[in-house]
């Protein structure tokens, strides 16, 4: 096995969160492009320790197309201290809130659309896992129109970082992202990123997807 520098060249750095740094590097074991996110403010105590690595493993374990999938978690270390990273595939595309900034969709692709997003959804209720924070701004697609959603933003919505002041809480919600697909269905229709829960109606003119989008929400 390599050494992390050996492992993975070309890091170029492309984004920071609340949780890690991301860059797009070459894996020389895979002599593929991949994602890494170099965590920096991972909460190392046990039960938090514990807890991450199950979310990363169930994570990894999912096989979906329309989901980024999550090839590794590791660690190295530099100068004494230990670093956590995951590798995840590199998938290139826009989001679909830039996606319908700068399109109007038809109503048979969006519908194709949310049927991909509800099938890799189901892939986390299978786990009995709930995303809760299914976005426009999560979900990707590319030139060729494939979707992906961004798997490890989940994580975002989760106790793990340093110095967080609340439990870890793990309720399985999956009207939480039934709500949210219903959301993203009104805005893929409509062209619109909000959502107005008493103004919503007028913009949808099919009436059974508007009830299919009132029954989600």
């Amino acid at each position: 096995m390599k050494n992390f520098n050996e492992k993975y060249t070309v890091r170029d750095f492309i984004d920071k969160n609340k949780w890690s740094n991301v860059y797009e590097c070459i894996n020389n074991e895979t002599n593929e492009k991949i994602i890494l996110n170099i965590i920096t403010s991972l909460d190392k105590s046990e039960e938090h320790m514990s807890y991450f690595k199950e979310e990363i493993n169930t994570l990894m374990s999912m096989n979906n197309s329309n989901l980024i999938s999550i090839n590794d978690m590791s660690s190295y270390i530099n100068k004494d201290k230990t670093y956590y990273y995951i590798e995840s595939e590199y998938f290139k595309g826009i989001s679909l809130g830039e996606k319908i900034e700068n399109n109007k969709l038809e109503e048979k692709e969006v519908i194709n659309m949310v049927k991909e997003i509800c099938e890799s959804i189901n892939e986390f209720h299978s786990n009995n896992l709930s995303f809760n924070i299914l976005s426009l701004e999560n979900i990707l697609i590319n030139y060729n129109n494939q979707i992906k959603i961004d798997t490890l933003s989940y994580l975002e919505n989760k106790r793990f970082v340093e110095n967080e002041e609340e439990n870890i809480v793990k309720v399985f919600n999956p009207q939480s992202d039934i709500y949210d697909i219903g959301v993203i269905w009104y805005n893929l229709l409509s062209g619109k990123t909000t959502f107005d829960k008493n103004k919503y109606k007028k913009d949808i003119k099919d009436k059974s997807l508007l009830r299919v989008i009132e029954k989600a929400t």
